[in-house]
């Protein structure tokens, strides 16, 4: 029966190699081919072993860029489980720079850079991950995905040791939990909050936080989370030094952490209940607890906690068997020096992240890992497939395009290329072509007719109204035309191309096409604003003209004798 189950343990060893063996030569075939075919092995092999939750099949249509974008962050995401986070890093940051709009994609792969570099001990690294994570999820109006993004943030918080910083996002994310209803989600940052409330010697919170969260999760039966909860409180209640109903809640959990298969999780609770035995005097209770502990600890490797372990057994021999102490003061010496010796501090502390805050880690990755089923196959599909439609509107929507082209070229051979940071005074002294402005107004007017989104269209009316205002103002006071330079030479062209690209995806299917539809609808309205700003900009030289000159009036009707009442 033995040999039997090591030969078994040995083929799934092998089979487990092979298995990144075969990732990596998928992953190298494809950065070195850069294909459809290749990509498509890639999540060929992803699907077999159900890391996705949908098989990702690529056409030949679709663009290089998203094909490149799409295997690199799934390449991020493989190296990331198999716990290569240098790899996953590579990968992760090829993929972003070719996520160009602020959409799911982007935030995925943000919040997958903000995990990675927390597991690097990189903690500001991360935080600006998360915070950009964030950013993109309010924009999004997502509030359950804005909770999870800030459960992210409030981790790295955590992880970087800065708890008071991890409150304030949490309980930021809880209200947007609380808003998007979504119970399992709100678990998981209770959970959260009680890691950090206990991390802030606020064990009465703690316990508070943890109970909310295990009630949530024992209504939807989530059984393995239950028992993470219970590993929360049992904590905290140490911590309050309740040490009975503790032993009890910890000891609840782990039979739970057991049932559940989650090793991790139940050999630091083995640890924990070890050192509350020996709170109490219990030493041989405790040799028993820090022995299970160890011994898993020293199966996954984990150096951190295996010391820990052997601490413990030390401590608990100590009085009951001097000779056991003594082996077990040498096994924790040899390995505190091994971390020693093979680490930098920013190795340790990489460490103690990992190890010292497990439960923290499995909460922001229990969120992660709820990302992958926002995916669908259509996010990865990306070709351009038209529908099909009458020909006179076909032969409309060249010919309209066309315009809209040329008078892109137009412009930036007026102007060159459109850089938002280049200086007025960097310029030049070319003047502002104002046929280029009219023509501009005469493509918000054919956009409107395009376009399906009622809102844009509400928005393209107000934008052609307020470029034909500018226009009329600029023919009547030429005067003003120096203030209107950055106007034409880089909101009419960049708005241009934002239309064009509109056009390019309005009959597209897929997530990623209608994120680009709704991220340009959306800057729409704040290019408008922009717009007023600058008509009323332009209005208010004459306005102080104005009240100049009638200042000087009444001075003057005043000195003459000739106010009346009406005038003073």
């Amino acid at each position: 029966m033995k040999l039997r189950l090591l030969f078994i343990v040995i083929l799934l060893c092998i089979a487990g190699g092979a298995s990144a063996d075969d990732a990596d030569r998928l992953i190298a075939d494809f950065d070195r081919k850069t294909d459809v075919a290749s990509a498509n092995k890639f999540f060929e092999f992803l699907d077999r072993r159900e890391f996705t939750d949908s098989k990702i099949v690529f056409s030949n249509a679709v663009h290089a860029d998203s094909l490149r974008q799409q295997t690199w962050y799934w390449a991020a995401e493989w190296y990331y489980d198999c716990q290569n986070y240098s790899l996953a890093r590579d990968y992760a940051k090829r993929a972003l720079p070719l996520m160009r709009w602020p959409n799911l994609d982007k935030s995925c792969c943000l919040n997958l850079l903000g995990i990675i570099h927390v597991r690097l001990g990189d903690f500001k690294t991360a935080v600006e991950y998360a915070k950009r994570c964030v950013d993109i999820d309010i924009r999004l109006n997502d509030p359950d995905r804005v909770s999870s993004s800030l459960n992210t943030l409030a981790g790295a918080y955590m992880a970087a040791n800065q708890p008071q910083d991890a409150e304030r996002y949490i309980l930021r994310g809880l209200e947007y939990a609380e808003r998007a209803g979504n119970p399992s989600r709100k678990a998981v940052l209770l959970g959260m909050a009680s890691e950090i409330y206990y991390k802030l010697g606020d064990y009465s919170k703690s316990v508070d936080y943890a109970d909310r969260a295990y009630r949530l999760d024992s209504i939807g039966g989530r059984e393995a989370k239950m028992a993470v909860r219970l590993s929360q409180k049992g904590t905290a209640l140490v911590g309050l030094k309740k040490y009975a109903e503790a032993e009890q809640v910890l000891l609840k959990a782990i039979a739970g952490l057991r049932a559940s298969g989650n090793v991790h999780s139940l050999a630091i609770d083995l640890n924990q209940l070890g050192f509350l035995m020996l709170r109490q005097d219990r030493e041989r209770e405790a040799v028993g607890y820090f022995s299970q502990a160890a011994s898993l600890f020293g199966k996954m490797g984990d150096l951190y906690n295996l010391v820990n372990s052997h601490k413990g057994l030390y401590e608990s021999y100590w009085l009951i068997n001097p000779d056991s102490a003594r082996i077990e003061l040498e096994h924790f010496n040899a390995l505190r020096d091994s971390l020693y010796s093979t680490a930098t501090a920013d190795a340790l502390a990489r460490y103690k992240t990992e190890f010292d805050t497990d439960r923290l880690r499995e909460e922001v990755e229990q969120i992660h890992s709820a990302r992958h089923r926002d995916i669908v196959v259509g996010v990865c599909v990306l070709a351009v497939v038209v529908l099909a439609a009458v020909a006179i509107h076909r032969r409309r929507m060249r010919r309209y395009r066309a315009e809209m082209l040329a008078l892109i070229r137009d412009v930036e051979s007026l102007y060159g290329t459109p850089e938002p940071e280049k200086a007025p005074e960097q310029a030049g002294e070319v003047p502002l072509n104002l046929e280029t402005t009219r023509r501009f107004a005469q493509v918000l007017e054919k956009e409107q007719e395009l376009m399906e989104d009622e809102r844009a269209v509400e928005e393209l009316q107000h934008m052609q109204k307020t470029t034909e205002s500018i226009c009329a103002w600029l023919e009547a006071h030429p005067e003003s035309l120096p203030k209107a330079r950055r106007f034409a030479e880089y909101y009419i062209p960049t708005t241009l191309k934002l239309l064009h690209t509109y056009n390019d995806v309005q009959s597209q299917q897929g997530e990623n096409a209608e994120a680009i539809r709704r991220d340009i609808a959306g800057i729409l309205h704040t290019l408008n604003q922009a717009y007023d700003n600058l008509y009323d900009k332009l209005l208010s030289d004459v306005a102080l003209d104005v009240s100049s000159e009638i200042a000087a009036l009444q001075g003057m009707l005043a000195n003459d004798g000739l106010a009346g009442e009406g005038l003073r």
